[in-house]
């Protein structure tokens, strides 16, 4: 009975709180947000400890309702939607998305058209003053971002309903994504951990809430997984490109997938991956798109960065000892260091395809100059399947991020550190040696079921 009646009322309060989450919680409301988060994870926790052992469909229902709880919202912590919407209206228009810069559209939008594009141009609200965050570069969304995009702009009600439909999308992907996950946990007796994520405050908040697409390429990259473990090169290929076509970083799925095939099945599961990449590439634009794709996405690593741990301390400590700005040499030496640390964790150590795959991941995350909260997403079910706990701690510390975002951008350099060396002290204990406390705790977090 006490399990019964706490998980019910669990839900419910954390229903309450999801909404008040969707629909007042800005991230100026720094306090608010971070305490907020906190008591999600907590009663998440709580309410995933009652639940597990339930059958699958109480613990699908909880979930769903959360995230149906941001439908009617529009998102507060990140707007990201505004480019969202834009390039969704003009390839809807017949306009090439990638063909020139929003702050240029006056010179190529037809007369009858400008008052709508120059509406959508100047939108905001009181937590997004200046709008769209990317107005001087060209869109750098790939074909499966572009055709939900374009099927949200079918509505023709811009930055309004047409979230819906974007929500809509990431919901079935969510949906798509808990099934796919239970039956890669059935494999290993371990599906009561499926809770883990589909629970998890930061996946609910930063796909279904904050419309970000990362929600469709775990769908398509745990699918890749799911059909790579069966040994169904065809599907596993057309899925890994999907993915691919979502987000571009799931290419990682063709290094981490090396071991999981013998070679001649590995490389034409790959070779057929990037032809189907490229034929989807090519869907949405020509070689002069290509090439301004390519250079919006090199300026948009080039000049910013955020929540970047390792790059933040060399430069920080290369500057106390010498009073020299290495910036411009880190961002270039980074990239290699990435594809030799690539190299070497695919072709010299022996992990399982997915654990490889986590650590492709988090390679690139710690050598890139942005980490966004929503991009830890992918580490996640990786984590949950690889039975490793450091993408647990990640997820909750980075939220931690949004404390940047204040009257003025001001980025936490000491939370950001905290945050760095305590995600690399678990990674050395749980790929270090055997017997320490990190690796005794993960094995009984990831424990078989037994109830």
């Amino acid at each position: 009975m006490i399990r019964k009646y706490g998980s019910w009322v669990l839900f419910i309060v954390l229903t309450l709180l999801y909404v008040y989450f969707a629909f007042s919680v800005k991230r100026t409301d720094h306090s608010i947000l971070i305490v907020g988060f906190l008591v999600l994870v907590v009663l998440s926790a709580l309410l995933y400890f009652q639940v597990r052992f339930s059958h699958w469909t109480l613990l699908f229902s909880f979930g769903l309702l959360f995230r149906l709880a941001f439908l009617f919202s529009t998102p507060h912590l990140s707007n990201d939607f505004y480019r969202f919407t834009w390039d969704g209206e003009l390839a809807k228009d017949g306009y090439e998305v990638f063909e020139f810069l929003p702050k240029n559209y006056k010179d190529h939008i037809a007369p009858e058209d400008s008052t709508k594009y120059g509406e959508l141009y100047r939108a905001h609200s009181s937590e997004f003053p200046s709008g769209m965050n990317s107005k001087k570069y060209y869109s750098i969304y790939p074909t499966i971002n572009q055709l939900v995009f374009v099927s949200a702009a079918a509505i023709n009600i811009p930055n309004e309903r047409n979230l819906i439909i974007m929500r809509a999308w990431i919901l079935i992907a969510e949906i798509i994504s808990f099934f796919v996950l239970r039956a890669l946990l059935v494999r290993k007796n371990k599906q009561s951990l499926l809770g883990i994520y589909w629970l998890h405050p930061l996946i609910i908040i930063e796909l279904t809430g904050n419309v970000h697409m990362e929600g469709m390429a775990i769908t398509f990259m745990l699918l890749a997984i799911y059909f790579a473990l069966k040994n169904k090169w065809v599907s596993y290929a057309f899925t890994a490109s999907l993915a691919i076509m979502t987000k571009l970083t799931p290419l990682f799925l063709l290094g981490a997938m090396f071991r999981q095939f013998d070679f001649k099945r590995w490389f034409l599961s790959s070779a057929l991956a990037v032809i189907v990449t490229f034929v989807l590439f090519f869907l949405i634009l020509d070689l002069n798109g290509l090439v301004n794709f390519k250079s919006s996405f090199g300026l948009y690593f080039a000049w910013f960065s955020f929540n970047s741990g390792i790059f933040y301390a060399l430069r920080d400590l290369t500057f106390l000892i010498s009073g020299a700005d290495i910036s411009a040499t880190i961002s270039l030496v980074f990239p290699f260091i990435t594809m030799l640390l690539f190299g070497y964790i695919i072709f010299l150590k022996t992990f399982d395809s997915v654990t490889t795959l986590l650590l492709l991941f988090t390679t690139y995350f710690f050598f890139s100059p942005i980490v966004h909260p929503w991009y830890i997403t992918v580490l996640i079910p990786l984590g949950i399947l690889s039975k490793k706990i450091f993408p647990l701690v990640w997820s909750i510390l980075i939220f931690g991020t949004y404390i940047a975002y204040g009257s003025e951008f001001s980025q936490p350099m000491f939370w950001i550190y905290l945050e760095y060396f305590t995600i690399i002290y678990l990674l050395i204990k749980e790929f270090g040696l055997k017997g320490n406390w990190v690796k005794q705790l993960g094995e009984t977090i990831y424990s078989p079921d037994t109830n």
